[in-house]
């Protein structure tokens, strides 16, 4: 039996056979105006009920219209994805990839653009967003320990071979090792995110991390005095392209706590006082160090000799 309907979508009218009388009537004249509707109707609000999740048991708001839901947008969408694993759905023939290359040619052909500043902002911000939540970074946790066996792909005996043999040869530019070392700065500064074996480490009675007992030590006299400080507060860009980082900013004047000079580290220093004489910056070094300990050994945890 063929019937004459009318569009939901688009308006247009369009004959369709029906087999059965107990089969509904069709609402769409394709597939695409069929996508549109559902997930026009997906997005369409009703008065929610609170149900209990069939699969995690978690409470859920059901906002359908016949309120037939038993499981929460989580576990529903966890569930097509099992489905599609189990049945190859993500596994495409070689011609599926060419009908797909051939319909993004056209698309990209017609004028389609994904790529625009509003997306890119709107991307941009929804990562953010979920880097500040924590939602990206347990969700890469747990995809590391699954795939990986560590918190980060990185830190994996895989991930280590990988990273030595993509970079093996390779050169960096002068302004690439300099935005290295200012991210490299800037993570411990804002992140307390550093990955270094030795000393170096967080302490857990100061909240954040240091490089060496000196400077735990140095820290923990601050506290004890309660006098207020930033760690690595501000990275300074020399005229060879390098950073200098003090490390302590104490009262408006930055501390250098050096149990030991590096040849390198040395320059680097005088580099900076040449460069930037109106900056204070103070030296704790052996004697002063000692005239410290000395002091104040007995009245904080003391690391170190």
């Amino acid at each position: 039996m063929k019937l004459t309907s009318s569009c939901l979508v688009c308006n247009s009218e369009f004959i369709y056979e029906k087999q059965k009388s107990s089969q509904p009537d069709k609402k769409t004249c394709s597939k695409k105006c069929s996508y549109s509707l559902r997930i026009k109707t997906r997005l369409e609000k009703h008065d929610s009920i609170v149900k209990i999740c069939k699969d995690c048991k978690n409470e859920f708001d059901d906002t359908s219209k016949k309120k037939l839901v038993e499981r929460c947008r989580p576990c529903i969408n966890a569930g097509m994805v099992a489905t599609r694993r189990e049945q190859g759905s993500y596994q495409r023939t070689d011609e599926q990839n060419k009908k797909v290359s051939k319909t993004i040619k056209e698309k990209y052909e017609s004028g389609w653009n994904p790529n625009t500043q509003e997306h890119r902002e709107k991307m941009s911000n929804d990562m953010k967003l979920r880097w500040k939540n924590g939602t990206m970074k347990e969700k890469s946790r747990k995809t590391f320990l699954e795939n990986w066996g560590e918190e980060h792909w990185t830190k994996s005996n895989r991930g280590k071979i990988f990273l030595s043999d993509a970079n093996k040869g390779r050169k960096f530019t002068d302004a690439a090792r300099q935005n290295m070392r200012q991210g490299a700065a800037r993570r411990i500064r804002e992140n307390n995110n550093h990955y270094e074996k030795g000393i170096g480490g967080r302490r857990e009675d100061l909240g954040h991390y240091v490089r060496s007992t000196w400077e735990a030590n140095f820290a923990r006299i601050l506290k004890y005095q309660g006098r207020s400080y930033k760690y690595e507060p501000q990275s300074f860009t020399l005229s060879d392209g390098k950073t200098y980082t003090p490390d302590f900013l104490v009262d408006g004047i930055y501390y250098e706590v050096k149990g030991y000079w590096t040849s390198s580290a040395k320059e680097k220093f005088e580099s900076f006082r040449n460069q930037y004489p109106e900056i204070e910056v103070q030296i704790i070094e052996g004697i002063q160090y000692d005239e410290l300990r000395s002091q104040y050994r007995d009245k904080i945890h003391w690391e170190g000799k």
